[in-house]
């Protein structure tokens, strides 16, 4: 099952190589050849972890899925209202890199990056601004931003 933006059936392109496999068909076939185009059942991360499942929302989220979060940050702005969860996830794309910057502006979390060891400065801005979302982030929810700020500063 893929995590997206809605519930049900979606296409799923599998390239050559595993990072490349993606709901984005131009990512699949970017400079790697033709993908296959197979169809896979989708979930939102809040339908999945709804209170009726019975399962506790997630404190803590890994995302690193070849661009997708673009359908999957959307899916689960309920948990990231309520649960409030760590988020990391490594951006690909500049459509990636703007609904990250949707969840920071929109649901008060900061962004620590660490492909340069900087919290992000311009939530609002993408790559290549040096000071903006882009790259591999921890997602931090604001009320947490401190105690994880003066941890970082250990490192």
């Amino acid at each position: 099952m893929a995590c997206s933006d809605h519930v049900g059936i979606t296409d799923f392109f599998i390239a050559e190589h595993h990072h490349s496999s993606s709901i984005h068909a131009d990512w699949a076939a970017e400079g790697h050849g033709a993908a296959r185009k197979v169809t896979v059942k989708v979930t939102t991360l809040d339908a999945f972890f709804a209170p009726e499942t019975g399962r506790r929302p997630p404190n803590f989220i890994k995302f690193d899925i070849e661009g997708g979060g673009t359908h999957a940050l959307p899916g689960c702005r309920n948990i990231l209202k309520e649960a409030r969860p760590f988020v990391l996830i490594e951006s690909h794309t500049v459509d990636e890199d703007k609904a990250i910057s949707d969840v920071i502006i929109g649901l008060d979390y900061c962004a620590y990056r660490l492909t340069d060891r900087n919290w992000v400065e311009k939530p609002a801005a993408t790559h290549p601004d040096k000071r903006g979302v882009w790259g591999t982030l921890l997602l931090t929810p604001r009320e947490k931003y401190d105690a994880l700020a003066q941890e970082l500063k250990r490192i």
